[in-house]
């Protein structure tokens, strides 16, 4: 027992080393960068995302304010080719915005914004999860989640295979760290993703229809994953979505349609998963 809390001591220690480096390098920027309000782990004001098509410009994105509190489940809603999937690119700093201002852990994203610190930010405070996984099929499920811990540069080998095999377990795949993503159901691959999404300790995980490739068994299983996550450890969680099932999991959810936010709705205590 005791050489089980000394690990994780070590593992947040390193950690917070990390990002504190992150902190230097960002506090290179204005202090007009800083977000307004601490507790928005992101932030959008008015923001437009345009892409060219040979010399013409198609609108995903326009004009969305909103906030994402810590702690919070939110749900992104809409129909394909609605501009959600945009939206969730813009929070994960995969894009940049047009015009307008996007805020991530307190650090503003422009078009300026250097690729390093975007790279920090992806890597320090960012857990994404896709819907088709994206996993090293010639890796291991904890080869895969230790990649995060790698890239960070923190840790021995061995710290980093004591945390990746605690979120493993942590997921319900204890039994599986040796196994390939060939050798795993869909289920248990999205389980490594989010395992893998959570090694650095992210501010927020971010899911890309998460479930869009999974049968009923297996998206009740994920989705009381994700649950526990957001009860036990309080795991900040944006989930895009065309399924109107999934809005009973969210504390808010975005209605999008046509690149803008139509409405937000509060999903009320008593109805909530």
């Amino acid at each position: 027992m005791a050489s089980g809390t000394a690990s994780a001591m070590s593992t947040d220690a390193l950690l917070q080393q990390a990002r504190a480096a992150f902190r230097l390098t960002a506090a290179t920027m204005d202090d007009d960068d800083v977000a307004p309000d601490a507790s928005d782990i992101i932030l959008l004001r008015n923001v437009h995302k345009t892409y060219l098509l040979g010399v013409e410009g198609v609108p995903a994105v326009r004009g969305v304010s909103l906030s994402v509190k810590q702690g919070e489940v939110v749900v992104i809603l809409g129909k394909s080719g609605g501009g959600k999937t945009t939206l969730l690119n813009l929070m994960g700093t995969i894009d940049k915005p047009t015009r307008g201002d996007v805020f991530l852990a307190g650090t503003r994203v422009t078009a300026d914004t250097p690729d390093a610190i975007l790279a920090r930010l992806r890597l320090l405070r960012i857990g994404v999860v896709f819907q088709s996984f994206n996993l090293i099929d010639s890796m291991t499920a904890v080869e895969n989640v230790e990649l995060p811990l790698v890239l960070a540069g923190w840790g021995t080998a061995q710290q980093r295979r004591e945390r990746a095999v605690r979120l493993l377990r942590l997921v319900g795949l204890g039994d599986r760290v040796t196994h390939t993503p060939p050798q795993m159901s869909g289920g248990e691959q999205q389980r490594t993703t989010i395992a893998r999404a959570l090694a650095n300790k992210p501010d927020v995980l971010l899911l890309d229809e998460v479930t869009g490739d999974l049968d009923a068994g297996n998206t009740d299983m994920v989705m009381g994953l994700l649950t526990h996550l957001n009860q036990q450890q309080h795991v900040t969680q944006v989930m895009v979505t065309h399924d109107v099932s999934q809005k009973v999991f969210a504390h808010r959810v975005f209605h999008i349609l046509d690149g803008k936010l139509l409405r937000v709705e509060r999903i009320p205590k008593t109805i909530r998963n």
